[in-house]
């Protein structure tokens, strides 16, 4: 049973809903609890099953799904990054040397792709 799902850096969870089963809290009605049969005491808080002879409180550990530290850094970096970016793409509105120097960043990086790419296909290149 997963009883919480956290999310966190970016994650969104949603959903779900509890469901408590019901049978009456009183063992000794007199009626045949059959073996098996699963309820929610709202006394302790607890889920039980009952054995045949008495009610065992149901063990209450549960899952919990989250980003290892790795994905989380990765993610911090990507939306200081992006921060970074629309920082200069505002200040480049305003001033002409951040501009060029974005255009000049730009070209630079049109030119690392393409030698990249003459690189991975340069068939003399692996003689």
């Amino acid at each position: 049973m997963i009883k919480t799902i956290n999310g966190t850096n970016g994650v969104t969870v949603s959903g779900g809903t509890s469901s408590f089963p019901y049978f009456n809290m009183n063992s000794y009605s007199g009626t045949s609890i059959p073996a098996g049969s699963v309820r929610y005491n709202g006394y302790n808080y607890n889920f039980e099953v009952y054995d045949g002879f008495a009610w065992v409180t149901y063990p209450s550990n549960h899952s919990t799904i989250e980003l290892d530290q790795t994905t989380k850094e990765i993610i911090e970096w990507a939306k200081a990054k992006r921060a970074e970016e629309e920082y200069l793409k505002k200040e480049a509105e305003k001033n002409p040397t951040i501009k060029d120097l974005l255009n000049q960043r730009k070209d630079i990086d049109n030119k690392i792709t393409m030698v990249k790419t003459l690189i991975q296909n340069c068939k003399v290149c692996e003689l």
